[in-house]
């Protein structure tokens, strides 16, 4: 089997953090974490934490939540 170097040339994008409130800097359980106009993303876990691991991902990170602006 022969692999051309376009195979190898893309780039794994692993992002780790944490969501926060902004006001009492408590975690945001079961938060949504995704890379804006992709379908690559993930849920926070109980201390709102996560991680993202992806070959198609964007410069812009959107972490939503039901009922948060």
């Amino acid at each position: 089997m022969l692999f051309g170097p376009s195979l190898f040339s893309q780039k794994m994008v692993t992002i780790k953090g944490r969501v926060l409130d902004a006001d009492t800097k408590e975690p945001i359980p079961f938060a949504d974490v995704y890379f804006l106009g992709t379908t690559v993303g993930t849920t926070t876990d109980l201390d709102g934490k996560y991680e993202i691991g992806s070959k198609w991902g964007s410069d812009t990170l959107v972490a939503s939540f039901l009922s948060y602006e």
